[in-house]
């Protein structure tokens, strides 16, 4: 189980190391397979910090599934 109805988990993504855009991808691909039903997943990032600053991902799991 990723979370409990109603969890909320939030990540930030470091894009600034070795093998970090590899991991930001696979984060993202894993994040687009949880069904819309049951998680909603925002993502936000800086505008004007440049393509390698961090950007933060919520989850929330709104229902059992």
């Amino acid at each position: 189980m990723l979370l409990q109805t109603d969890g909320l988990l939030v990540i930030t993504v470091y894009r600034g190391h070795s093998g970090a855009e590899k991991e930001s991808t696979e984060v993202n691909k894993f994040l687009k397979t949880l069904p819309k039903q049951n998680y909603s997943v925002l993502k936000g990032c800086y505008i004007n910090q440049g393509d390698k600053s961090p950007y933060w991902i919520m989850i929330q799991k709104n229902k059992e599934g």
